[in-house]
């Protein structure tokens, strides 16, 4: 990547997006699997809340929650 004095935010910008284009993936792309894997965490909560407010039993939710955690 060059970037020099006489560049503008822009530009040097887009030099530097696409010369570490393979970082710039992989960091998006685990963004958005640390996303879906805290939405799953909620989801397997509400479901276990919900198990326990209907009597029944939430083990089940709390492994797997536990399981996306890890």
């Amino acid at each position: 990547m060059l970037l020099s004095h006489h560049m503008s935010r822009m530009t040097a910008l887009k030099s530097l997006l696409f010369s570490e284009r393979n970082r710039v993936t992989l960091s998006i792309t685990s963004a958005i699997l640390c996303s879906v894997f805290e939405l799953i965490s909620w989801i397997f909560l509400y479901l276990a809340v919900t198990a326990i407010y209907h009597n029944e039993s939430a083990t089940a939710y709390f492994l797997m929650m536990c399981l996306t955690v890890m």
